[in-house]
C-alpha cells in the first residue's frame, strides 16, 4: 500500500532485540519492542482504513517518505473518508496514485507481483479439512503441502516456520482462528507462492489461548514479490464480513470469487 517505502524484513522480536542498532530509516513493529536508534511505529497486524492514513502521515512526518505524491495523496484521502463512506480502500488509494502519477498502473496483471487471485488458486485452497487429532503442527504442513507439489518451496521451508513458532511462540496468529505462517525469504523457496486450509474446526497454535482454523501460508522469495497479494488479503482479513465469508465457506469457489471481487 505504501510503494515509496522499500521493506527489509521482516524479523523476529528477538532478534530485533539483539540488534545494537538498526541500519534502515525507521522500524514498523506489531509488537512493543523497545526503540534503538531509530523511531518504532507500533502498527495492528491488520491495518483498519484509518489505521493506514495514520501509519502515512507518521511516515511522512518522520521524512521516511516524499511529502510530494504521499502528502497529496493523504489529504485527498482525508478529504474523501471525511465525505463519504470508502468501500474499497486500496482501489481507491491505487486509483488516486494513478492519477497523480500517469505513467504508473499498479493494475496491470503480473506488474509488481501476483494478485492474490494468480496465488490462491482452486490448486492452493483446501476447503474443510477434518481436524481433529491434528496438531498445529500438521496443519502448517497440511497448508503447505499444495506449495511443496507445484515446486514452490522445499518441505525444509515448512520446517523453518514450525521451529520460528517453537521459538518465539504463536506469533504467526494475527487474528482470531486465522495464522499467515511464513518464515524468512531462502533459497528454500523458488517462487513467490501463497496457499490456504481452512480446517472443519480450531486446533490449538501452542497453547488453547491461541486457536486457528484459517491457515495462510506465505513464501516469500524477496522483499517485494509478494506485497502485492499480501495487500489483497490484508484488505479481505481486515474486514469482518469476508472473513466470516471464508471461515464459513464449502467450496473454493467461493474464495475465489471473494477475491476476484475484490480485485
Amino acid at each position: 500500500m505504501i510503494p515509496e517505502l522499500l521493506q527489509v524484513g521482516p524479523i523476529t522480536k528477538s532478534d530485533y532485540e539483539g540488534l545494537t542498532e538498526v541500519e534502515q530509516d525507521i522500524v514498523i513493529s506489531t509488537v512493543p519492542v523497545s526503540t534503538l536508534n531509530k523511531p518504532v511505529i507500533k502498527v495492528d497486524s491488520i491495518l483498519s482504513d484509518n489505521d493506514l492514513l495514520i501509519l502515512k502521515k507518521k511516515l511522512i512526518r518522520n521524512h521516511i517518505i516524499p511529502t510530494g505524491i504521499s502528502q497529496n495523496l493523504s489529504a485527498i484521502l482525508e478529504v474523501v473518508q471525511a465525505n463519504t463512506k470508502i468501500t474499497n480502500y486500496r482501489d481507491l488509494v491505487m486509483g488516486i496514485q494513478d492519477v497523480l502519477t500517469p505513467s504508473v498502473n499498479y493494475r496491470h496483471k503480473g506488474e509488481y507481483g501476483p494478485l492474490l487471485s494468480e496465488l490462491l488458486t482452486d490448486k492452493t485452497i483446501q476447503i474443510g479439512v477434518p481436524s481433529s487429532g491434528m496438531t498445529w503442527q500438521q496443519a502448517i504442513q497440511r497448508a503447505a503441502q499444495p506449495l511443496i507439489d507445484l515446486g514452490k518451496i522445499k518441505s525444509s521451508y515448512v520446517d523453518d516456520i514450525i521451529a520460528n513458532v517453537h521459538k518465539n511462540g504463536p506469533y504467526i496468529n494475527i487474528a482470531d482462528k486465522i495464522a499467515l505462517a511464513h518464515a524468512q525469504p531462502s533459497s528454500d523457496v523458488l517462487e513467490v507462492g501463497m496457499s490456504l486450509l481452512l480446517l472443519d474446526n480450531t486446533v490449538d497454535l501452542v497453547d488453547d489461548k491461541h486457536k486457528i482454523q484459517l491457515i495462510v501460508v506465505l513464501a516469500a522469495k524477496d522483499s517485494s514479490s509478494h506485497l502485492r497479494a499480501l495487500a489483497e488479503l490484508t484488505q479481505i482479513l481486515g474486514d469482518e464480513e469476508k472473513v466470516k465469508q471464508v471461515l464459513n465457506a464449502k467450496s473454493v469457489d467461493t474464495i475465489t470469487q471473494l477475491i476476484r471481487d475484490g480485485e
